[in-house]
């Protein structure tokens, strides 16, 4: 039984290396296009990299509720400060953080 239960624990462990090496990619691609928020002049501009973000955030909140995988602090922070990025009252919020170099993902 001990075996079994040390089995479990090692493939455990293997998730979590294959998760914490996979979502540095997801976040890496967050922040490439928190950084094209950055550089647009106006929320407007930057809808379209909104947009990306919002599904994104789609995908990763489905991967944490309904799938129950926790992918990490900083990855939940986001699917929580995105939650309404289709609503342009907080596009604007996280527009204006963003440009003032005040959001960050940790």
């Amino acid at each position: 039984m001990e075996k079994i239960a040390l089995i479990i624990e090692e493939i455990k462990n293997e998730q979590k290396k294959v998760i914490v090496e996979k979502t540095s990619s997801i976040v890496n691609e967050i922040m490439f296009l928190l950084t094209n928020i950055k550089s647009s002049n106006n929320v407007e501009e930057a809808n379209k990299y909104f947009d990306t973000l919002q599904n994104i955030q789609n995908i990763l909140a489905v991967t944490f509720f309904k799938d129950e995988l926790y992918l990490g602090d900083a990855l939940w922070k986001f699917v929580k400060d995105f939650d309404r990025a289709d609503d342009m009252r907080t596009r604007t919020y996280l527009f204006n953080k963003i440009k003032k170099d005040e959001y960050a993902l940790s």
